[in-house]
């Protein structure tokens, strides 16, 4: 009986020990916001077709994106929009040759601005994102 307890406490404590080396799985959530609450947390709003994606490290892409129409703040022509590369970080998964509304924050100097799924980046045309990933 001895031996059952110690190998059932033994496995009690691998799995313990298992899921503590693995993590916890992260996942994106956004506080719903309107259309004016998107815009006013935006440095830039712009629509643009997406030329490109990239690697831009690890766990980071960048879209290289056309900008066709500014809406708030100033971006280049070309401008890099840089995001996380999975939902489950808020990252934005843009198709290359697809045209959105770009909802960004950063400094554009360097061409480059961030955005991810809080922001309400989303194709053109399209709704607002409902937020819940």
């Amino acid at each position: 009986m001895k031996r059952i307890v110690r190998m059932a406490a033994a496995v009690v404590l691998t799995a313990g020990m298992t899921t503590v080396a693995a993590g916890t799985a992260h996942a994106c959530s956004c506080a719903p916001a309107t259309e004016e609450q998107l815009l006013a947390r935006a440095d830039h709003v712009f629509q643009g077709r997406v030329l490109e994606k990239v690697v831009e490290a690890p766990q980071k892409v960048r879209y290289r994106v056309a900008v066709a129409e500014e809406r708030k703040g100033d971006v280049p022509d070309e401008v890099g929009v840089v995001t996380y590369d999975n939902g489950g970080m808020c990252g934005v998964d843009l198709a290359v040759g697809k045209d959105y509304l770009i909802y960004a924050t950063g400094d554009s100097s360097d061409g480059k601005v961030d955005t991810n799924l809080c922001s309400g980046t989303r194709q053109e045309n399209a709704a607002p994102p409902s937020c819940r990933h």
